[in-house]
């Protein structure tokens, strides 16, 4: 049997999983969701940052559903900065008002915000995520925001992230000049994978051919080793690709995620990803990153922690 971490990596957290866009690469989007939506409880919340593991920094503040819906997204923040924690945001700009940008700002005062702007039309917003709000609305919105934390003088990188989709390949001459606008270190762009949530199919869907590029960078997944996510109501998934609970071993409402971690349903899911037999699990079968699809050989990948390396460095250029 692999190492497994003394305790999990907290993935993400998810705020809520309510969603008013109908994104062509996404789950939740595509209408594939069947689980209850709500908001988490601010208790929830606290349980969970009493829990953290002391080497993680990081608080991914998402999951799926549009998280700054949440009524006390600031006070969300406030308990994370609190905790001398980060958070990290990812939202539409198109959600965006003068009075939630404000609520952000104050409850955020270091972190990282990372605005999805996958278009630079009005038609291609509407079609890639059924925005309805026009692109000029949506970049207003984030000028808005520079600017605004800026006055503020909080510790807070502002992200511009583009997902690779066929509909935007001619966007992208436009979207890599944000940056002569915009050169300071607090302001950074991010071209995204398309990884589909895990599926080639929905990737060739959004991105003809690109499922061979996504391949070719594949690394076999060892979440039951490593990290956890989070789902608003507590349940305690596996996978940051796990939209209804598919993988599904506990809930902090009940036991402590130390409890959760080495219950005897993660101990069973260990065995079948050690084993690579994880085409047995509905979620990963058609995961191109499950187990089952490297040689038994192959070493799992704890990608927390790294990416966290990445984001922490990033947020140090703006010193």
């Amino acid at each position: 049997m692999k190492d497994i971490a003394k305790k999990p990596y907290i993935y993400e957290i998810e705020p809520t999983n309510h969603c008013p866009y109908k994104c062509i690469m996404c789950p939740l989007g595509l209408g594939k969701m069947t689980r209850p939506k709500g908001f988490m409880k601010l208790e929830v919340l606290s349980t969970l940052l009493s829990q953290f593991p002391g080497e993680q920094k990081l608080v991914r503040l998402h999951h799926f559903g549009e998280a700054v819906m949440h009524p006390e997204i600031s006070t969300m923040l406030e308990m994370i900065n609190d905790q001398d924690l980060i958070p990290i945001l990812s939202l539409n700009p198109a959600t965006l008002t003068p009075v939630l940008v404000e609520k952000i700002i104050s409850g955020m005062k270091k972190g990282a915000v990372c605005f999805s702007l996958d278009s630079f039309s009005d038609q291609g917003l509407s079609k890639i995520r059924g925005i309805k709000r026009s692109f000029k609305d949506c970049w207003n919105m984030i000028e808005y925001f520079i600017d605004e934390s800026r006055a503020s003088r909080s510790m807070i990188s502002k992200v511009i992230q583009m997902v690779c989709l066929e509909l935007n390949i001619k966007d992208r001459d436009e979207f890599w000049k944000i940056k002569e606008k915009y050169p300071e270190p607090d302001v950074q762009l991010y071209l995204a994978d398309n990884t589909g949530f895990g599926n080639l199919d929905l990737i060739e869907k959004t991105l003809p051919g690109g499922s061979k590029t996504t391949l070719k960078q594949a690394v076999a997944c060892g979440s039951p080793f490593y990290e956890v996510s989070i789902l608003w109501n507590g349940d305690v998934v596996l996978c940051c690709y796990d939209y209804d609970g598919f993988n599904l071993i506990g809930n902090v409402n009940e036991k402590s995620l130390e409890q959760i971690w080495h219950d005897k349903k993660i101990e069973d899911l260990r065995m079948i990803f050690n084993k690579k037999k994880t085409k047995t699990l509905p979620l990963c079968r058609g995961c191109f990153q499950a187990p089952h699809n490297f040689s038994i050989d192959t070493t799992l990948i704890n990608k927390g922690l790294e990416e966290e390396k990445l984001i922490l460095n990033m947020l140090s250029e703006m010193k």
